[in-house]
């Protein structure tokens, strides 16, 4: 289980396949989820793939699938 607390930086190094369970509730905007090295950044408003950065704007579900959108991009995301 990986959780993102509130003004915390957390960092996963996983392989190949990987699987991060987060509590979207505690995001804060700045805060940061690094993956293999790819450091994902959530975003009070937006969310822009190019510099990994994820928006927190909506509820939990909301947020938690625009950091898998973010993680899922084919060019900016966690290669597979």
């Amino acid at each position: 289980m990986f959780n993102v607390d509130a003004g915390h930086k957390h960092t996963v190094s996983l392989s190949d396949r990987y699987q991060v369970t987060v509590s979207p509730s505690n995001f804060l905007a700045g805060g940061t989820i690094t993956i293999n090295g790819l450091t994902f950044t959530a975003n009070a408003s937006t969310t822009t793939f190019a510099t990994r950065n994820f928006s927190i704007a909506g509820n939990d579900s909301q947020d938690v699938t625009e950091l898998s959108k973010c993680i899922d991009d084919p060019t900016f995301g966690v290669p597979e």
